[in-house]
C-alpha cells in the first residue's frame, strides 16, 4: 500500500439483508475514506444503517446478505473473503468495541480467558505471556488490580468496567483500525464520558485509525477528523467535522444540529 492510499476505502457500499427486497436495503450505496490515524465519526439516527455499516466492513453480516461495492482495507478488498480468510484480519489489523458489553463477553468463561483467546490465536503467545500481556492491556484500560481480575467473570464487574475490557480485547492485537460502535450507549451517563476519553488516549497514543459511530452529535464532534452523517442508509453529507457542524449543507444535517443545541440551552 502506497503512502497515498487511504487506509480503508468504501465504495458504493449496498447492503440487502435476507426476506427483504433492493428498494429497503440498509445500506444504500455509500462510499468514504479512512487515513491512518485518522478518526472519523459515523453520525445519524437509530435505523440509519451505522451498525451495518460496521458489520460490513467486518464481515459479520448475516449468511444471505446481500453485498455490493468494495470495502478495501490495506489495499485489499475484503468483501470477496471468506469467513476463513477473514479471521486474521478480524481482530488482529481491525477491532471491534461492541455497544453492549454485557452481550460482548461470554458469561461463563472468565476475562483472562476471553483476552488469552485472541492473543494466543492471532499472535501465538504461551499463556504466561499471554496473561502478562492480558494484564499490561488491563492497566491499560484503566482497570486496577488488573492480575486479580483474570479470574472474575463479567457479572462481577460494573457496566463501565465490562465495556473497558471489551476495548482491552479490542486492541490486544494491535490494529491498526478500530471500530467503536455506539460504544457507550448502554452505559450510565455517569461512565460514558471516561469511556470516550478512553477511546480518545488509546487512539492518540496508539496511533489507531478509529471509527466512531454514534447517534450523538456532541460526542462526533468533539473526537473526530472528519464526519459522515447517515440517514436512511445513506450517507447525506460528509467532510471535516469543523465544516459540518459549523456551516451543515444538508436540511437533515441541520436539523440534528438545532435538536443538540435545544438541548444544550435548556441544560444551561
Amino acid at each position: 500500500m502506497t503512502p497515498a492510499e487511504p487506509l480503508l476505502s468504501v465504495r458504493d457500499l449496498r447492503v440487502v439483508f435476507p426476506g427483504t427486497s433492493e428498494s429497503a436495503a440498509a445500506v444504500k450505496g455509500i462510499s468514504f475514506d479512512m487515513d491512518a490515524g485518522q478518526t472519523l465519526g459515523l453520525v445519524g439516527e437509530s435505523g440509519s444503517g451505522k451498525s451495518t455499516v460496521c458489520l460490513a466492513v467486518m464481515g459479520l453480516l448475516p449468511r444471505g446478505t446481500q453485498v455490493t461495492g468494495q470495502v478495501v482495507f490495506r489495499g485489499r478488498d475484503l468483501l470477496p473473503l471468506r469467513d476463513r480468510a477473514m479471521r486474521p484480519i478480524r481482530g488482529k489489523e481491525i477491532g471491534l468495541v461492541y455497544q453492549d458489553p454485557l452481550g460482548a463477553l461470554n458469561p461463563v468463561r472468565t476475562i483472562g480467558s476471553q483476552l488469552r483467546e485472541s492473543l494466543r490465536l492471532h499472535l501465538r503467545l504461551s499463556r504466561a505471556a499471554a496473561d502478562d500481556r492480558a494484564v499490561e492491556l488491563l492497566e491499560r484500560v484503566g482497570i486496577p488490580s488488573a492480575r486479580s481480575k483474570l479470574g472474575a467473570y463479567p457479572h462481577e464487574f460494573s457496566g463501565g468496567m465490562r465495556q473497558r475490557v471489551v476495548i482491552a480485547m479490542a486492541i490486544s492485537c494491535d490494529p491498526v483500525l478500530l471500530i467503536a460502535d455506539e460504544p457507550t450507549t448502554a452505559l450510565d451517563v455517569s461512565v460514558q464520558a471516561q469511556v470516550l476519553e478512553l477511546l480518545h488516549d488509546l487512539s492518540s497514543d496508539l496511533g489507531l485509525a478509529l471509527m466512531l459511530v454514534s447517534h450523538d452529535l456532541s460526542v462526533v464532534a468533539g473526537m473526530s477528523d472528519t464526519t459522515a452523517v447517515m440517514r436512511f442508509g445513506e450517507i447525506v453529507e460528509q467532510g471535516d467535522v469543523e465544516s459540518v457542524f459549523t456551516a451543515p449543507q444538508h436540511p437533515y444535517t441541520r436539523s440534528l444540529l438545532a435538536s443538540v443545541r435545544a438541548l444544550e440551552s435548556e441544560d444551561a
